[in-house]
């Protein structure tokens, strides 16, 4: 790949020199033999300097070899770079859609059918691209990539049939062509939650006032504990961290994930077990390496955007696991379909667990750390959970690296992911409610304008119960700090809360600074 859409040595001769590969020069040759290592670095027309010096490498290397002799590389060495482009050329070349999904899509078809039948086949392709939805896509995250000199990628999919809708991979095609939707790998903080919390659901023996105490833990390191900003290391301890050091006291499930406190979460995955998530990771979609400690439910694993997307789908999709599908056939030049894709899925979860789970992931949205949901005027009913990855790069600090959002509504699940290639940090407070959000808000309210509003549909064996959100007991009657639940069926609380009876919220951490585990 030589760049700016072009691919194949004779097409980069043409492109940039304007003549077939048989009238290159030596020094022609030198350049377009060093741009597929990094065609973005080493573009003639966007780094001519990075391209002058990977040129004259090339011409260095060709006389250590005794391709030429020390005479030619010098005098080719002091030759300018020679492109000749013809800008209306250029831009006709930038007139095609969706580069980060077509080139995904090249990749898949080159690897199976190889270069002779992608570029010589006469194959036509057919894939699952909504033009409607890539637009809205490129709308919502490209300005404000390029506004805040920022990298992101957004991914949408039909849950119900794995069908990529959407997906751009980054800030600019042409400037860099890795696609941060499937190819890079980043920690995911809180939206890994996901996991842990179904996993416990699913074992019947948590519900969601299920309660637990937030306060200061800390364990002893015994293997190499992952950098991150949401742990604190101190002299062969690390203890998680919640967001700017707050902690909650006593707390209920629901709260946990809606207002993704880092602390308790952790002692639920103590008690549900690690390899027990990990279970529910790989089955829910997730096939990239997880670290087998606690640290897990941080979010400390590098994950794809593809594979996060995959694993909310499955909750979406009332527990089938769909296989993500972007090409849905391809014709060869005779018109004979030689392949053709449908639907694959399989049943991981209940219908039921995905349900409480999508009622917790609603909670998060109407209650948590995904209101700016319903701040920014997105009011159809819908599900997701944010993730924010702090910065380690110096103590105390409030700055972040990575900014997540996955969400969905009954029949389309997008995520959103906000960072840097090199890993420094955003700023301060850049969280995925304050970064992917806004993202995804309006993607989802420009994909799904003028289509019919719906809800998610309770299976059975499913029990609504209102709770008192003091005690995590039934409401009384005319109780107003109260609000809906779905359960499984016959884990519910069967007693009434008391009027009487008060949650103490907020507790002086300094008593708990000598807990350890």
């Amino acid at each position: 790949y030589f760049g700016h859409g072009i691919y194949g040595v004779a097409e980069a001769a043409s492109f940039y020199f304007n003549k077939p590969v048989s009238k290159l020069s030596l020094v022609e040759s030198a350049l377009l033999a060093g741009i597929p290592k990094s065609p973005g670095k080493y573009s003639p027309l966007y780094n001519p300097r990075n391209a002058l010096k990977r040129r004259n490498y090339v011409l260095h290397r060709m006389y250590e070899v005794g391709f030429i002799t020390k005479s030619q590389m010098e005098k080719a060495k002091n030759l300018p770079l020679g492109v000749s482009i013809d800008q209306k050329k250029m831009e006709r070349r930038h007139i095609y859609f969706a580069p980060y999904f077509a080139e995904w899509v090249r990749q898949i078809i080159a690897k199976k059918y190889g270069y002779d039948a992608l570029w010589r086949g006469g194959l036509k392709v057919y894939t699952t691209l909504d033009i409607k939805m890539q637009k809205a896509a490129e709308e919502a995250l490209l300005p404000y990539l390029k506004k805040n000199n920022f990298q992101g990628a957004l991914l949408a999919m039909d849950p119900h049939t794995g069908f990529v809708k959407a997906m751009v991979g980054g800030r600019d095609f042409n400037e860099s062509q890795f696609n941060r939707a499937t190819q890079a790998h980043r920690q995911t903080g809180s939206a890994f939650k996901l996991f842990t919390y179904t996993a416990a659901i699913d074992s019947g023996k948590f519900t969601p006032v299920s309660s637990f105490f937030d306060s200061p833990i800390i364990f002893p390191t015994r293997k190499r504990v992952i950098k991150s900003g949401q742990i604190k290391k101190i002299r062969g301890y690390w203890s998680p961290k919640n967001y700017e050091n707050y902690y909650w006291g006593k707390v209920y499930l629901w709260e946990m994930l809606a207002h993704s406190i880092n602390v308790a979460s952790v002692k639920l995955l103590q008690k549900v077990g690690v390899s027990t998530v990990i279970k529910y990771a790989r089955k829910m979609g997730i096939e990239s390496p997880l670290n087998a400690d606690l640290t897990l439910t941080l979010g400390t694993s590098s994950l794809s955007l593809l594979e996060m997307v995959r694993g909310y789908a499955t909750i979406a999709n009332y527990g089938i696991r769909m296989t993500p599908i972007f090409i849905l056939k391809i014709k060869d030049s005779q018109g004979k379909i030689i392949e053709e894709n449908f639907p694959r899925g399989k049943a991981v979860l209940s219908p039921q667990t995905s349900f409480v789970m999508i009622d917790l992931l609603k909670k998060v949205i109407e209650k948590g750390t995904g209101q700016r949901v319903r701040w920014l005027g997105f009011n159809r009913p819908c599900a997701g959970k944010t993730g924010t990855v702090g910065w380690p790069g110096e103590e105390n600090t409030d700055k972040t690296m990575d900014a997540w959002f996955i969400g969905f509504t009954p029949d389309l699940v997008a995520g959103v992911w906000i960072g840097k290639d090199d890993g420094s940090p955003l700023g301060e407070k850049i969280t995925g409610s304050v970064g992917a959000i806004p993202v995804w808000t309006k993607f989802m309210k420009k994909s799904l304008e003028g289509k019919p509003v719906k809800d998610f549909p309770c299976p059975p064996g499913i029990v609504f119960k209102k709770i008192d959100l003091n005690t995590g007991l039934l409401a009384p009657t005319n109780d107003k700090n109260s609000e809906w639940f779905a359960f499984l069926k016959g884990t519910a609380p069967d007693r009434y809360a008391s009027k009487a009876k008060t949650l103490v919220k907020e507790f002086n951490p300094s008593r708990f600074s000598s807990l350890w585990i």
